[in-house]
């Protein structure tokens, strides 16, 4: 049984509304080659501008297609265009051409939970429109038991430029606090026993300031 705590210094404000996604956290329970792992993961999405391979799935109160042929970026500029024109509109997703659905504009009278796509690119009207999400991702978690991922949504303050993220593992139970405790995940894993690493991990776009980890073994609750 470990406990870890990390503290890591994201990204200054201005940062975290111009790049699309950033993903960083710990892993653990991992193997030696990193192929089996529970990764605990604090995700920021900047969903003010154009958001690559994203749905925004609903809400539809019309769509309009494309002529096929057209250049894709002008196709989506037109969208983003046509939303910013149009009062009821607040967000809006541009879907590419498949089999047989030809190239579209879907307008939007809400704010739709994003969904990965890769027909799909989507934009919200307005500015700094941006989520956090503390997320414990089980997909390579190995063994039995359920291996879906874990999410919860949670407020990143405006002048917050540091996440910390704390880990108690415990055989099979892992329960991960985010930003001392505004967002609590307790899930359960079952990998192999050699499964017994820890790491820091960055999935995004941009390097991670790690300022302090600390990790230890727990004692037993037994006297």
């Amino acid at each position: 049984s470990i406990e870890c705590t990390c503290h890591l210094f994201e990204l200054s404000s201005m940062l975290l509304q111009t790049v699309p996604t950033q993903r960083f956290g710990v892993s653990v329970r991992m193997s030696s080659d990193g192929s089996m792992r529970t990764d605990i993961l604090f995700v920021h999405q900047n969903m003010s501008g154009p958001m690559n391979n994203t749905d925004l799935p609903g809400d539809e109160y019309r769509q309009f297609p494309y002529k096929e042929g057209n250049p894709e970026e002008a196709n989506i500029a037109k969208c983003k265009e046509t939303c910013d024109n149009e009062k009821e509109c607040i967000a809006w997703t541009y879907v590419r051409k498949g089999d047989p659905v030809v190239p579209r504009c879907s307008l939007k009278k809400g704010i739709p939970d994003p969904n990965p796509n890769n027909y799909c690119v989507s934009g919200i009207e307005g500015s700094n429109m941006s989520e956090s999400m503390f997320v414990v991702d089980r997909s390579k978690t190995g063994g039995d038991g359920n291996q879906g991922t874990v999410q919860t949504k949670f407020m990143l303050k405006s002048n917050e430029e540091q996440v910390s993220i704390r880990v108690f593992v415990d055989h099979s139970i892992i329960e991960s606090y985010a930003q001392g405790g505004r967002a609590v995940i307790t899930s359960r894993v079952y990998p192999g026993a050699s499964a017994n690493g820890v790491a820091i991990v960055n999935y995004g776009s941009q390097p991670v300031n790690v300022i302090s980890v600390q990790a230890w073994q727990m004692d037993s609750c037994w006297i």
